[in-house]
C-alpha cells in the first residue's frame, strides 16, 4: 500500500513510537510504501527542530538531522504539483493531499482534523494511524 504520512504522525512516530512508529515499522519491513515530498520534508525539519521538542533528543539520544536520515532511507520522494483549486483552508494540508496525489497513494494518514473530517480526496482515504494499522491487520 502506498502511503503519504503527514508531519503530526511523523512527529508521533519518529519521538514516541505508539500506532504511528508501527506503520513507520511496517514501512522498515516492507509491509507499505511511504511517500514524500521535498515540501513536507522541509517541514518535517521546520517541526522537528522546534525548541519543544529538545528535551525528547535528549532522552532519546538522537538529534533531528539523524532522525531525518532514517527517515529518508524508507521513503520515496515525488515532486508534487499544487492542487487546481484548494482544498483545505491550511496550506500544509494541501501540500499532503498534492503529494498523496503525485505518489498515487491509496492512504493519507494524519491526526489533523480538518483532513480527518474530508475522509478522502478523489480515490485516496484519509485515516487515523489506528484506522490504517487495523485495515493493515498490524492492530496492536
Amino acid at each position: 500500500m502506498n502511503i503519504v504520512l503527514d508531519t503530526n504522525i511523523l512527529v508521533s512516530g519518529l519521538l514516541w513510537g505508539g500506532q504511528p512508529g508501527h506503520i513507520l515499522a511496517a514501512a522498515r519491513a516492507q509491509q507499505v510504501t511511504l511517500f514524500v515530498s521535498q515540501e513536507l520534508l522541509d517541514e518535517l525539519k521546520t517541526v522537528l527542530n522546534r525548541r519543544k521538542f529538545a528535551a525528547r533528543f535528549q532522552i532519546a539520544s538522537t538529534t533531528p538531522n539523524a532522525l531525518i536520515e532514517q527517515y529518508t532511507v524508507l521513503v520515496r520522494m515525488v515532486v508534487s504539483a499544487p492542487l487546481p483549486v484548494p482544498v483545505c483552508d491550511d496550506p500544509d494540508d494541501d501540500a499532503v493531499i498534492a503529494c498523496a496525489v503525485a505518489a498515487g497513494a491509496e492512504a493519507i494518514v494524519s491526526g489533523d482534523d480538518d483532513l480527518l473530517r474530508l475522509g478522502s480526496y478523489r480515490s485516496t482515504q484519509i485515516l487515523t494511524a489506528g484506522e490504517l494499522l487495523q485495515r493493515l491487520s498490524l492492530t496492536i
